[in-house]
This record gives C-alpha cells, sequence and structure tokens, in this order.
C-alpha cells in the first residue's frame, strides 16, 4: 500500500465546541513522509504542530495538541477523518485555537474530501505491528490493544444514563468509514452542561 494525501484543497470553518471561538480552516496536500501537520497562525507567528502522540496535552472531553504555550483543540474529529479516508499527509492550517465542530461528526469533512479525491503518492505506507499486549486505564476507561493478524476494533460503552445506556460496536475495515462511523456525533448529558 502507497501513502496518499487530499487531491485539492478543502475548506471548513465554524465554531469550537470548547472555547466558542470561530475557525476557519484548510486541509492543503502533503508530500510523501511529511504525515499530518497543524499550521496555525496565531498574533502573526506561524506554529507547526505535528499529529502525534508526542504532541498531545489534554484528553478531557476532546485531543488537544500543543507544542510550547501554544495549543490546538478538538483535534479529534479531523484526524478521524483523515484516517478514515486512508489520508497519511495533509498540512491543516487553522487561524484560531480549536476546529470547529461543524454538526459533531466528522461526516462534513469526509464528504469534502471524497468530492475532491485522494492522491495517491510513491512512498510505501508505514505500518504500526502490535506484538504485545497493551493496556491503559483510567477512571472507569479501559484501552486495550492486542496482536491480530489484521484490522478489528471493539468497543462498548456502559454509560450510566437511561438515554445512552449501553451500546457495543466491531469495525473491521475502513472501507465504508462514511456510512458506518462518520455520521457518529458527540454528545454530552445535561448534567455536563451544568458543570
Amino acid at each position: 500500500m502507497y501513502q496518499s494525501t487530499i487531491a485539492k484543497e478543502v475548506k471548513f470553518e465554524g465554531i469550537g465546541l470548547h472555547t466558542g471561538v470561530y475557525t476557519k480552516v484548510k486541509i492543503i496536500p502533503a508530500e510523501s513522509n511529511m504525515g499530518i501537520v497543524f499550521k496555525y497562525l496565531h498574533n502573526k507567528d506561524n506554529y507547526e504542530i505535528r499529529a502525534d502522540i508526542d504532541q498531545v496535552v489534554g484528553t478531557k472531553r476532546g485531543t488537544t495538541l500543543g507544542l510550547n504555550n501554544e495549543k490546538i483543540y478538538t483535534v479529534e474529529h479531523i484526524l478521524s477523518a483523515l484516517y478514515g479516508m486512508k489520508i497519511d499527509n495533509a498540512i491543516i492550517k487553522i487561524d484560531n485555537i480549536e476546529l470547529p465542530i461543524l454538526d459533531g461528526s466528522t461526516y462534513e469533512y469526509v464528504k469534502k474530501i471524497k468530492e475532491v479525491g485522494i492522491k495517491k503518492l510513491n512512498d510505501k505506507r508505514n505500518y504500526l505491528i502490535i506484538k504485545d499486549k497493551m493496556e491503559v486505564s483510567q477512571g472507569n476507561s479501559t484501552l486495550t490493544i492486542l496482536p491480530y493478524n489484521g484490522f478489528k476494533i471493539s468497543y462498548s460503552l456502559d454509560y450510566n444514563n437511561k438515554s445512552i445506556g449501553k451500546q457495543n460496536f466491531i469495525l473491521e475495515s475502513l472501507d465504508n468509514y462514511k456510512n458506518e462511523i462518520s455520521k457518529s456525533r458527540t454528545f454530552c448529558t445535561f448534567s455536563e452542561i451544568k458543570n
């Protein structure tokens, strides 16, 4: 399998869920081996923050990337869309500190990416191979990663709320990401809004 990027630039704009700021976003094609890079213009200074586990500085009700004192909030939706569409390399230009929430899902990102298309690049894709079990727990949440000859995500939710309750989902391919995943929306409870 070869690396890919978005075929043409796409634009989005809207309000951030947590900060309420209005942000304009451009996803721009990138070269092989660049990865996903956020370029943030702030006070006439440009900052580059890679979408990399080492840049994660917060995970409370969203994923925050940071470098030095600069932070970009709620990156998980756009990163999910890029991963789900099998895009390895892209530049994401933003003019504020938080990505727009749009309709609370990744659907708008996916729809526009599909409209402009995906460009195959010349370098082969790199893969992470899991050889040993890994597990991380925080509060009532646990993430377990196991060796597996393929791709499979199993998700279980047991939320102490009648409207949400218990839910399970298994994903064994990204081929139907647009229909199976992209329309899933973020949620919160009334009690969380009050806090």
